[in-house]
Protein backbone atom coordinates (compact mmCIF):
# COMPACT_ATOMS: atom_id res chain seq x y z
CA UNK A 1 0.00 0.00 0.00
CA UNK A 2 2.96 2.11 1.05
CA UNK A 3 4.54 2.33 -3.16
CA UNK A 4 0.99 2.52 -3.99
CA UNK A 5 0.82 5.58 -2.32
CA UNK A 6 4.48 6.56 -3.14
CA UNK A 7 3.58 6.17 -7.09
CA UNK A 8 0.23 7.51 -7.12
CA UNK A 9 2.02 11.13 -4.69
CA UNK A 10 4.73 10.41 -8.16
CA UNK A 11 2.07 10.55 -10.82
CA UNK A 12 0.26 13.66 -8.93
CA UNK A 13 3.60 15.64 -8.25
CA UNK A 14 4.49 14.99 -12.37
CA UNK A 15 1.27 16.17 -13.40
CA UNK A 16 0.97 18.74 -11.03
CA UNK A 17 4.49 20.63 -12.19
CA UNK A 18 3.24 19.82 -15.98
CA UNK A 19 -0.02 21.55 -15.94
CA UNK A 20 1.83 24.63 -13.76
CA UNK A 21 4.47 24.85 -16.30
CA UNK A 22 2.05 24.64 -19.45
CA UNK A 23 -0.31 27.73 -17.47
CA UNK A 24 3.08 29.86 -17.63
CA UNK A 25 3.60 29.18 -20.83
CA UNK A 26 0.44 30.13 -21.95
CA UNK A 27 0.61 33.19 -19.53
CA UNK A 28 3.38 33.85 -20.59
CA UNK A 29 2.48 34.04 -24.16
CA UNK A 30 -0.68 36.26 -23.70
CA UNK A 31 1.53 38.98 -21.87
CA UNK A 32 4.07 38.55 -24.98
CA UNK A 33 1.41 38.76 -27.23
CA UNK A 34 0.13 41.92 -25.93
CA UNK A 35 3.38 43.83 -24.79
CA UNK A 36 4.15 43.19 -28.86
CA UNK A 37 1.53 45.11 -29.96
CA UNK A 38 1.59 47.94 -27.55
CA UNK A 39 5.47 48.29 -28.39
CA UNK A 40 5.21 47.82 -32.40
CA UNK A 41 2.12 50.54 -32.90
CA UNK A 42 4.02 53.61 -33.20
CA UNK A 43 7.38 52.04 -34.83
CA UNK A 44 8.47 52.66 -38.24
CA UNK A 45 10.51 49.02 -38.99
CA UNK A 46 12.91 48.68 -42.53
CA UNK A 47 13.10 44.74 -43.49
CA UNK A 48 16.09 44.28 -46.08
CA UNK A 49 14.99 41.32 -48.52
CA UNK A 50 11.43 41.60 -47.72
CA UNK A 51 10.81 40.14 -51.14
CA UNK A 52 10.26 36.79 -50.09
CA UNK A 53 11.76 34.01 -47.19
CA UNK A 54 12.46 34.75 -44.01
CA UNK A 55 12.24 38.92 -44.69
CA UNK A 56 8.74 38.22 -45.95
CA UNK A 57 7.97 36.22 -42.76
CA UNK A 58 8.99 39.07 -40.68
CA UNK A 59 6.49 41.14 -42.69
CA UNK A 60 3.72 38.66 -42.03
CA UNK A 61 4.69 38.76 -38.25
CA UNK A 62 4.97 42.21 -37.78
CA UNK A 63 1.98 43.99 -39.85
CA UNK A 64 -0.60 42.52 -37.52
CA UNK A 65 0.78 44.28 -34.24
CA UNK A 66 0.61 47.79 -35.75
CA UNK A 67 3.94 48.42 -37.16
CA UNK A 68 4.63 50.77 -40.09
CA UNK A 69 6.66 48.51 -42.36
CA UNK A 70 9.27 49.78 -44.98
CA UNK A 71 9.70 46.51 -47.35
CA UNK A 72 13.48 46.87 -49.09
CA UNK A 73 14.67 44.71 -51.71
CA UNK A 74 16.06 44.69 -55.58
CA UNK A 75 12.82 43.40 -57.30
CA UNK A 76 9.84 45.69 -56.52
CA UNK A 77 7.39 42.94 -58.43
CA UNK A 78 7.92 40.74 -55.90
CA UNK A 79 7.86 43.69 -53.29
CA UNK A 80 4.62 44.49 -54.30
CA UNK A 81 3.37 40.94 -53.82
CA UNK A 82 4.25 41.11 -50.39
CA UNK A 83 2.34 44.25 -50.04
CA UNK A 84 -0.97 43.23 -51.43
CA UNK A 85 -0.67 40.33 -49.44
CA UNK A 86 -0.28 42.00 -46.36
CA UNK A 87 -2.75 44.70 -47.23
CA UNK A 88 -5.76 42.20 -47.17
CA UNK A 89 -5.41 42.13 -43.78
CA UNK A 90 -5.99 45.74 -41.68
CA UNK A 91 -3.10 47.94 -40.95
CA UNK A 92 -0.67 50.58 -41.88
CA UNK A 93 0.25 50.57 -45.60
CA UNK A 94 3.38 49.39 -45.91
CA UNK A 95 5.75 51.97 -48.10
CA UNK A 96 7.67 49.88 -50.72
CA UNK A 97 11.98 50.66 -50.80
CA UNK A 98 13.44 49.35 -54.09
CA UNK A 99 17.24 49.19 -52.84
CA UNK A 100 20.37 46.67 -53.87
CA UNK A 101 21.99 46.71 -50.41
CA UNK A 102 24.96 45.68 -52.51
CA UNK A 103 25.59 48.93 -54.04
CA UNK A 104 27.73 51.93 -53.27
CA UNK A 105 27.03 53.97 -50.22
CA UNK A 106 25.90 56.71 -52.29
CA UNK A 107 23.96 55.29 -54.24
CA UNK A 108 22.06 53.76 -50.75
CA UNK A 109 22.83 56.74 -48.87
CA UNK A 110 20.60 58.73 -51.58
CA UNK A 111 17.85 56.32 -51.35
CA UNK A 112 17.69 56.49 -47.18
CA UNK A 113 17.36 59.96 -47.19
CA UNK A 114 14.24 60.04 -48.86
CA UNK A 115 13.48 57.23 -45.85
CA UNK A 116 14.16 59.79 -43.24
CA UNK A 117 12.57 62.84 -45.09
CA UNK A 118 9.86 60.35 -45.30
CA UNK A 119 9.24 59.09 -41.70
CA UNK A 120 11.67 61.19 -39.96
CA UNK A 121 13.47 58.39 -37.98
CA UNK A 122 13.59 54.21 -38.13
CA UNK A 123 13.00 52.56 -35.24
CA UNK A 124 13.74 48.99 -36.04
CA UNK A 125 16.31 47.82 -39.12
CA UNK A 126 16.20 44.58 -39.67
CA UNK A 127 19.71 43.21 -42.09
CA UNK A 128 17.99 40.10 -43.54
CA UNK A 129 19.20 40.59 -46.97
CA UNK A 130 21.88 37.55 -47.71
CA UNK A 131 22.75 35.54 -50.48
CA UNK A 132 24.69 32.05 -49.71
CA UNK A 133 27.26 30.34 -51.68
CA UNK A 134 28.23 26.70 -52.57
CA UNK A 135 31.60 25.69 -54.14
CA UNK A 136 35.75 25.57 -52.89
CA UNK A 137 36.76 28.48 -51.96
CA UNK A 138 39.60 28.13 -53.60
CA UNK A 139 38.33 28.41 -57.01
CA UNK A 140 35.95 31.39 -56.43
CA UNK A 141 36.76 34.13 -58.27
CA UNK A 142 36.98 37.61 -56.07
CA UNK A 143 34.35 38.69 -57.99
CA UNK A 144 32.24 36.35 -56.25
CA UNK A 145 33.78 37.03 -52.91
CA UNK A 146 33.17 40.38 -53.49
CA UNK A 147 29.66 40.41 -54.64
CA UNK A 148 28.24 38.20 -51.73
CA UNK A 149 30.86 40.57 -48.89
CA UNK A 150 29.00 43.43 -50.32
CA UNK A 151 25.47 41.87 -49.71
CA UNK A 152 25.78 40.13 -46.85
CA UNK A 153 28.46 42.15 -44.86
CA UNK A 154 28.76 45.96 -46.42
CA UNK A 155 25.42 46.30 -47.01
CA UNK A 156 24.36 45.93 -43.56
CA UNK A 157 26.95 47.60 -42.00
CA UNK A 158 26.32 50.40 -44.32
CA UNK A 159 22.51 50.41 -43.16
CA UNK A 160 23.47 50.22 -39.97
CA UNK A 161 26.27 53.11 -39.92
CA UNK A 162 23.53 55.34 -41.63
CA UNK A 163 20.69 54.50 -39.44
CA UNK A 164 22.51 54.61 -36.13
CA UNK A 165 23.87 57.97 -36.71
CA UNK A 166 20.26 59.13 -37.34
CA UNK A 167 18.78 57.17 -33.48
CA UNK A 168 22.22 59.16 -32.16
CA UNK A 169 20.94 62.52 -33.72
CA UNK A 170 17.44 61.94 -32.83
CA UNK A 171 18.15 61.32 -29.26
CA UNK A 172 20.08 64.17 -28.47
CA UNK A 173 17.86 66.42 -29.78
CA UNK A 174 15.17 64.61 -27.34
CA UNK A 175 17.23 64.99 -24.41
CA UNK A 176 17.93 68.75 -25.55
CA UNK A 177 14.29 69.20 -24.95
CA UNK A 178 13.74 67.47 -21.96
CA UNK A 179 12.25 64.52 -23.74
CA UNK A 180 12.43 60.83 -23.16
CA UNK A 181 14.82 59.09 -24.98
CA UNK A 182 13.25 56.53 -27.90
CA UNK A 183 14.48 53.04 -28.18
CA UNK A 184 15.93 51.79 -31.21
CA UNK A 185 16.99 48.67 -32.38
CA UNK A 186 19.05 47.01 -34.70
CA UNK A 187 18.92 43.48 -35.48
CA UNK A 188 21.57 41.37 -37.60
CA UNK A 189 20.05 37.84 -39.27
CA UNK A 190 23.41 35.71 -39.11
CA UNK A 191 23.29 31.57 -39.17
CA UNK A 192 24.68 29.16 -36.89
CA UNK A 193 27.78 29.53 -39.40
CA UNK A 194 28.71 32.50 -37.70
CA UNK A 195 30.04 30.25 -35.57
CA UNK A 196 31.48 27.62 -37.68
CA UNK A 197 33.11 27.30 -41.26
CA UNK A 198 30.86 25.01 -43.11
CA UNK A 199 33.10 23.30 -46.36
CA UNK A 200 31.65 24.26 -49.84
CA UNK A 201 30.02 27.36 -48.04
CA UNK A 202 32.88 29.35 -47.02
CA UNK A 203 31.58 32.89 -48.66
CA UNK A 204 28.52 32.73 -46.86
CA UNK A 205 30.30 31.66 -43.44
CA UNK A 206 33.06 34.47 -44.03
CA UNK A 207 30.21 37.17 -44.32
CA UNK A 208 28.12 35.89 -41.20
CA UNK A 209 31.45 35.88 -39.23
CA UNK A 210 32.46 39.50 -39.89
CA UNK A 211 28.82 40.53 -39.62
CA UNK A 212 28.91 39.28 -35.90
CA UNK A 213 32.14 40.78 -35.08
CA UNK A 214 31.10 43.81 -36.19
CA UNK A 215 27.90 43.80 -34.27
CA UNK A 216 30.08 42.89 -31.06
CA UNK A 217 32.22 45.40 -31.51
CA UNK A 218 29.65 48.19 -32.17
CA UNK A 219 27.43 47.15 -29.24
CA UNK A 220 30.63 48.13 -27.50
CA UNK A 221 31.08 51.31 -28.82
CA UNK A 222 27.71 52.45 -28.57
CA UNK A 223 28.56 52.49 -24.28
CA UNK A 224 26.87 56.09 -24.16
CA UNK A 225 23.93 55.26 -26.10
CA UNK A 226 22.62 52.38 -24.69
CA UNK A 227 19.00 52.81 -25.58
CA UNK A 228 19.96 51.23 -29.32
CA UNK A 229 20.08 47.76 -29.01
CA UNK A 230 22.67 45.84 -31.15
CA UNK A 231 20.42 42.33 -31.36
CA UNK A 232 22.38 39.08 -33.37
CA UNK A 233 19.77 36.40 -34.49
CA UNK A 234 21.73 33.28 -35.52
CA UNK A 235 19.54 30.53 -36.65
CA UNK A 236 20.16 27.15 -38.36
CA UNK A 237 18.76 25.97 -41.56
CA UNK A 238 15.53 27.95 -42.33
CA UNK A 239 12.94 25.97 -45.18
CA UNK A 240 13.41 29.04 -47.98
CA UNK A 241 14.79 29.20 -51.27
CA UNK A 242 18.32 30.42 -50.04
CA UNK A 243 20.21 27.24 -51.49
CA UNK A 244 17.76 27.57 -55.09
CA UNK A 245 19.39 31.35 -54.81
CA UNK A 246 22.80 30.59 -53.55
CA UNK A 247 25.82 31.78 -55.70
CA UNK A 248 27.98 28.94 -57.55
CA UNK A 249 32.11 29.50 -58.00
CA UNK A 250 31.44 30.53 -61.64
CA UNK A 251 28.28 32.79 -60.53
CA UNK A 252 25.34 30.84 -61.48
CA UNK A 253 23.02 29.76 -59.39
CA UNK A 254 22.91 26.68 -57.42
CA UNK A 255 19.26 25.90 -58.51
CA UNK A 256 19.43 22.72 -56.13
CA UNK A 257 17.00 22.97 -52.83
CA UNK A 258 19.19 21.37 -50.09
CA UNK A 259 17.46 18.97 -47.84
CA UNK A 260 18.70 20.35 -44.82
CA UNK A 261 17.05 23.84 -46.04
CA UNK A 262 13.51 22.17 -46.46
CA UNK A 263 13.64 19.75 -43.27
CA UNK A 264 14.71 23.60 -41.60
CA UNK A 265 12.54 26.06 -39.52
CA UNK A 266 9.80 27.86 -41.18
CA UNK A 267 10.53 31.39 -40.99
CA UNK A 268 7.90 32.49 -39.51
CA UNK A 269 9.31 31.02 -36.52
CA UNK A 270 12.12 32.42 -36.60
CA UNK A 271 10.13 35.75 -37.46
CA UNK A 272 8.26 35.37 -33.91
CA UNK A 273 11.85 34.43 -32.37
CA UNK A 274 13.35 37.77 -33.72
CA UNK A 275 10.52 39.54 -32.65
CA UNK A 276 10.82 38.31 -28.76
CA UNK A 277 14.59 39.30 -29.22
CA UNK A 278 13.23 42.82 -29.84
CA UNK A 279 11.27 42.69 -26.78
CA UNK A 280 13.66 41.49 -24.50
CA UNK A 281 16.22 43.44 -25.51
CA UNK A 282 18.53 40.32 -26.05
CA UNK A 283 21.70 41.09 -27.41
CA UNK A 284 22.25 37.19 -29.22
CA UNK A 285 20.05 34.54 -29.65
CA UNK A 286 20.58 31.07 -31.13
CA UNK A 287 18.08 29.35 -33.18
CA UNK A 288 19.44 25.86 -33.57
CA UNK A 289 18.46 22.47 -33.11
CA UNK A 290 20.56 20.35 -30.51
CA UNK A 291 22.92 18.60 -33.29
CA UNK A 292 23.92 21.94 -34.45
CA UNK A 293 24.57 23.51 -30.85
CA UNK A 294 26.81 20.32 -29.88
CA UNK A 295 28.39 21.21 -32.93
CA UNK A 296 29.52 24.87 -31.91
CA UNK A 297 30.15 23.54 -28.51
CA UNK A 298 32.62 21.45 -29.95
CA UNK A 299 34.40 24.30 -32.21
CA UNK A 300 35.14 26.37 -29.01
CA UNK A 301 35.78 23.45 -27.00
CA UNK A 302 37.52 20.44 -28.94
CA UNK A 303 38.41 22.68 -32.24
CA UNK A 304 40.66 19.42 -33.56
CA UNK A 305 37.45 17.13 -33.05
CA UNK A 306 35.77 19.75 -34.78
CA UNK A 307 37.73 20.08 -37.58
CA UNK A 308 37.79 16.19 -38.15
CA UNK A 309 34.31 16.01 -38.26
CA UNK A 310 34.02 18.85 -40.99
CA UNK A 311 36.86 17.12 -42.97
CA UNK A 312 34.41 13.79 -42.92
CA UNK A 313 31.50 16.07 -44.01
CA UNK A 314 33.52 17.48 -46.53
CA UNK A 315 34.41 14.42 -48.04
CA UNK A 316 30.78 13.19 -48.14
CA UNK A 317 29.97 16.34 -50.08
CA UNK A 318 32.74 16.46 -52.64
CA UNK A 319 31.90 12.87 -53.43
CA UNK A 320 28.38 13.18 -53.84
CA UNK A 321 29.08 16.62 -55.86
CA UNK A 322 31.63 16.84 -57.31
CA UNK A 323 32.86 13.06 -58.77
CA UNK A 324 30.50 13.04 -61.62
Amino acid sequence: MLEIGKSIFSVYSLTSIGLIYFVYKVFKRFKLNNLSKKYFQNKTVLITGASGGLGKAIAEELYPLGAQLILCARNNVELSKVKSTLMQKSGKEPEILVLDVGSSYEMIKEKLDGVSKKFKTVDILVNNAGVSFRGESFTAPDEIYQKIMNINYFGAVRLTNYFVNKMIEDNTLRSSMGQKRRQYSIVNIGSVQSYLGIPFRSVYCSSKHALLAHSDALRGELFNHKNIDIINVQPGYINTNVSLNALRSDGSKNDTNDDEHRLGFSPNYVAQVMIKSILNRDQEVLVAVFLHRIAIWLRFFFPNLAAWVLQKRAQRIHAKNFND
